[in-house]
């Protein structure tokens, strides 16, 4: 028994000189590390005085000129802030950057007994202003154009309706979210009373005639969008295909396209009459989906905080800290690995559970978020190559709306395609639709 006892001491003994070096140079790494690290956190973080024998220089500075601030002049009237969004730009897959920051848009006034949908009824007041594309991911109104401070000049006291209106678009009148009333919300508009408008949810496709429409919405602006289908805006071949473009591109596309007839469906739902769309041409091959159109009624955005920058004051020592907690880690798992201390607090499997493995539980890793299949005709726009995941995120447009989808090879142009996939979730993209079967339709 005591040769026994000796010989587990010899053997742990040997074991702690030959695989424990490691371990004393890293403890004595930790150790000079956590004292340097402390000590320089106090030194950071404490403020020094001067001595009191230290002799004191006092500069005298000249009189500063205090500035007076530029007055802001005062309104004629009363003040609106407007904001609006347009279908094909911004946030859910819309184009980001328009090649348009500024918009002219058109502010009328009725009287608040006004029949708006008698096109005989002539608004009280027109108001011309603009409105900038907030580009700022940390702004309430990001995506939006917005103007903060419209002058309505001098209008005469009163509840009035507002409608908004801005080149592509049919005019807009503001209304409760929940009113089915065909009469628009009523504003007070007294002296110089600031009124903050709800944000827009605009409906785009009024491109005939051009430039401006004709707050119709028929045949006409549908002809003019096929004839000018994907041609640059630059290009001699269709003088008005700046119209044409409503996501704001460059170029009158199949997005375009989409966009046109989601706002047809749109128009359908609200109870206007639209357009029979005839057989598009060949390189067109688009079909109208049966899906219902979303509420028109947009929503407020939300507001995002600014990120707050942490204090400076002992960085360095905090700094120090995390690679001593780093260091610790990794002490602790090569002793784990190197003596195998995980296997004591492991379960034991015996020799049946090893041998026995269900094929289920190894096939349900690789499925997918969901069993649907996915089979449409959409408009396919390449975003940008995952070199990991060796393939190409796309935008996919139809009627209903825009989606992000992900195609695991490369070799993909644009242009209108028939795919199958199924949905799925990304931290970057949400949900999107993994493509599976991806066939160009000529």
């Amino acid at each position: 028994m005591f040769l026994k006892i000796k010989q587990e001491h010899r053997t742990f003994l040997r074991v702690l000189i030959t695989y424990g070096m490691h371990i004393w140079v890293i403890i004595f790494v930790c150790n000079v590390v956590i004292f340097y690290s402390i000590r320089f956190f106090i030194n950071a973080s404490t403020t020094r005085t001067a001595d009191v024998n230290t002799p004191v220089e006092i500069t005298v500075s000249p009189p500063v000129a205090t500035e007076i601030p530029t007055p802001v002049p005062t309104a004629a009237g009363p003040v609106i802030n407007l904001s609006f969004s347009l279908p094909g730009i911004g946030t859910n897959g819309g184009n980001l950057m328009p090649s348009h920051v500024e918009r002219d848009v058109t502010v009328h006034l009725y009287n608040s007994d006004a029949n708006i949908s008698d096109k005989v009824v002539k608004p009280a007041y027109t108001i011309k202003t603009q409105a900038v594309y907030d580009s700022d991911p940390n702004s309430s109104t990001y995506t939006y154009f917005v103007n903060k401070y419209v002058d309505l000049g001098a209008i005469a006291n009163g509840n009035y309706q507002i409608s908004i209106q801005t080149p592509q678009s049919l005019r807009q009148l503001m209304k409760l979210s929940d009113s089915r009333d065909p009469g628009g919300q009523l504003f007070d508009l007294s002296d110089k009373r600031f009124t903050t408008l709800p944000p827009q949810k605009m409906i785009t496709g009024d491109v005939y005639p051009s430039p401006n429409g004709d707050n119709i919405m028929d045949i006409n602006d549908y002809n003019l969008l096929v004839n000018c289908y994907n041609i640059q805006i630059s290009s001699s071949k269709c003088a008005n295909a700046a119209p044409a473009d409503l996501d704001d591109n460059g170029v009158s596309d199949g997005i375009d396209y989409n966009i046109m007839l989601s706002n047809f469906r749109t128009l359908l739902s609200l109870g206007y009459s639209v357009p029979t769309i005839p057989v598009p041409p060949s390189d067109i091959p688009i079909k109208i989906s049966p899906s219902t159109p979303g509420n028109t009624t947009p929503t407020a955005p939300k507001i995002s905080q600014a990120p707050i920058k942490p204090p400076s004051n002992g960085a360095f020592g905090t700094i120090f800290i995390f690679i001593l907690i780093v260091i610790t880690i990794g002490s602790i798992a090569f002793a784990v690995f190197k003596f195998h201390l995980l296997n004591i607090f492991l379960p034991k499997k015996s020799e049946t559970e090893k041998a026995i493995q269900s094929p289920a539980a190894e096939e349900s890793v690789d499925k997918t978020n969901s069993s649907e299949i996915i089979e449409k005709t959409y408009y396919l726009k390449k975003v940008s190559v995952d070199t990991q995941k060796n393939g190409v995120w796309v935008t996919l447009a139809d009627d209903a709306g825009i989606t992000t989808g992900f195609y695991p090879k490369t070799d993909i142009s644009d242009g209108f395609v028939k795919i199958k996939g199924t949905l799925r979730n990304d931290q970057e993209y949400k949900q999107y639709i993994y493509i599976t079967e991806l066939e160009t339709e000529d």
